[in-house]
């Protein structure tokens, strides 16, 4: 068996994040949204990496890969809370992996 390891810092994206999201369920419109649509547009969001459906108090919990804290900022602001459905972020950054 083989496994891929890649090396991140030679690809351009040393910094690795999670962002819990809790979705609005009732657009402004009034039209409902489903938690599913919602993960499937921050599925389309370059260096998303995962996009996991939680329980609990946290909707969706997504991993991604950006090049500095700027990407990041810009990833947050710019896109993902631009996604119809997305109402509160919380944004964590990997320290160190083991």
């Amino acid at each position: 068996m083989y496994k891929a390891v890649f090396d991140y810092n030679k690809l351009g994206k040393p910094i690795t994040g999670f962002i819990l999201i809790t979705v609005n369920y009732m657009l402004p419109n009034g039209e409902k949204i489903k938690q599913e649509q919602v993960a499937q547009e921050i599925k389309k969001l370059e260096g998303v990496e995962e996009v996991n459906i939680m329980t609990g108090v946290t909707d969706i919990l997504i991993k991604l890969r950006v090049s500095g804290i700027e990407e990041l900022n810009d990833f947050v602001i710019r896109k993902l809370r631009n996604i119809n459905g997305v109402d509160k972020t919380q944004t964590m950054i990997v320290l160190n992996k083991y």
